[in-house]
């Protein structure tokens, strides 16, 4: 939460969207720049890997990676001091974050393809391109993975650093 304060009060105007990542988060950034250049800034959106469970909008996964626009964080810097809207600190990230972006009105933008693929992969390469996925995977993946190999697409790129 400290790093999207420090967002609000030192960079809102530097971005049109901002980017959390893992340490071991790889991305395409070609691919990304791509997928989020058709996107509207002004909208209250965020974009990741996203999943059906503990919140009514569902949640990141596990906030390895999720992209804001430009209006989430400014929702955020103007409405964090109230403890009803996002939980300052502790509990776990994604969950918290999920639960702030819901409450400040902000939306899950679809991150799916024109064939309904997911952009944004929660496992490394491999599993991806062999489709070893836990029945859980399949139960609350927003998206729908199917149970066959690489359901994901060539936006697989958008995970490998190549």
């Amino acid at each position: 939460m400290k790093a999207f304060k420090y967002i609000y009060e030192h960079h809102m105007d530097d971005a049109d969207l901002f980017m959390k990542a893992d340490e071991d988060t790889s991305v395409n950034l070609e691919n990304l720049r791509y997928f989020l250049s058709g996107q509207n800034k002004n909208q209250p959106v965020y974009f990741c890997q996203h999943f059906k469970a503990l919140v009514q909008q569902g949640v990141f996964s596990s906030g390895a990676c999720y992209q804001l626009s430009k209006e989430s964080p400014r929702r955020f810097g103007t409405q964090r001091s109230k403890a009803s809207v996002c939980r300052q600190d502790g509990g776990a990230e994604d969950v918290e974050m999920e639960e702030c972006m819901e409450n400040l009105g902000a939306k899950v933008g679809n991150s799916t393809d024109k064939l309904g693929r997911s952009r944004f992969h929660f496992f490394d390469p491999e599993t991806h391109l062999k489709g070893n996925y836990g029945d859980w995977y399949y139960k609350y993946d927003t998206n729908g993975t199917k149970k066959e190999p690489c359901h994901c697409n060539s936006s697989l790129q958008i995970f490998l650093l190549i």
